[in-house]
């Protein structure tokens, strides 16, 4: 599914001397089995010899693609020809963007609406997006994250109706932000932040009961069993009228429908939910 790495060599000059380093894509980092994976990238604190690399390599150099390792062009760690084709989420329910033919409400959400009025997706998970997600999730990748988030404001951007009072990253259970060392949801939260200049709220929700990943669940109804009543919103998020939910992915939907439900308990009017991608999820 990943196009071939194609790295490129560049030679500048630093303090007399030249020094040569290679701008490489993705495809350099490990396959989504490998250790990495399970956190340890996370821990690895780089040495100066290796930060002063990657300054230089940041600072001087054109940024790689991050998919085919061609120099990016209008997008940082993408080059056009892979941004075209990342596949757009262009068509979808306007209550949990689910694809569809045409644009509407989904017949799930007119059978049982969720406690959320709007929902942005920028891609459908497929193609190359589950990389670049896996990427960010599980190695830590920054020029994914860069990527990621660069893509997610501008396609909210695109499609902001009225601007929310807050930005509330969807939490981690605390058992897996050690276990991750981070909250991607968190980091894809900041990049909205700083874009749109919106508060983001960091306290108030708190997420507590099982650690379970949603992955491992089976069903539609046991992600819902899995994460009811997770989440724990203090009084002071009452001050917020609107508010945005970010995440990465969006499957089935529980996780951020359990959040809103949590939150619409306190006078929370108005609920959207940003995410990267859009998985489309089959109920059984």
């Amino acid at each position: 599914m990943i196009r071939p790495s194609q790295p490129t060599d560049y030679s500048i000059a630093y303090g007399g001397a030249n020094i040569r380093l290679r701008n490489s894509g993705l495809n350099a980092l490990p396959a989504p089995d490998d250790k990495l994976y399970r956190g340890i990238a996370m821990s690895t604190r780089p040495n100066k010899v290796t930060r002063l690399a990657r300054y230089l390599e940041e600072a001087l150099l054109p940024t790689a693609c991050v998919l085919c390792g061609a120099i990016a062009e209008r997008t940082p760690n993408l080059c056009d020809s892979c941004r075209n084709d990342l596949p757009r989420l262009e068509t979808a329910c306007h209550r949990c963007a689910e694809p569809l033919v045409l644009p509407g409400t989904c017949a799930r959400c007119q059978r049982s609406p969720p406690p959320v009025d709007r929902t942005l997706s920028a891609f459908v998970y497929t193609g190359y997006v589950p990389h670049l997600v896996q990427q960010l999730k599980f190695a830590g990748s920054q020029p994914v994250a860069r990527l990621l988030d660069e893509l997610l404001c501008d396609f909210v951007l695109s499609r902001l109706q009225t601007r929310p009072d807050a930005i509330v990253p969807v939490p981690l259970h605390p058992k897996r932000l050690r276990s991750r060392g981070f909250n991607q949801a968190l980091e894809i939260s900041r990049a909205l932040h700083k874009k749109l200049a919106l508060p983001l709220v960091t306290r108030g929700v708190e997420r507590h009961g099982s650690a379970e990943p949603q992955t491992l669940q089976e069903s539609a109804a046991d992600r819902r069993r899995n994460v009811r009543e997770v989440f724990k919103v203090c009084a002071s998020n009452e001050t917020y009228e609107h508010i945005a939910l970010v995440d990465d992915v969006m499957s089935s939907g529980a996780t951020v429908f359990s959040l809103a439900a949590a939150l619409r308990t306190h006078s929370i009017c108005r609920i959207e939910v940003w995410t990267i991608a859009r998985a489309q999820y089959l109920e059984s």
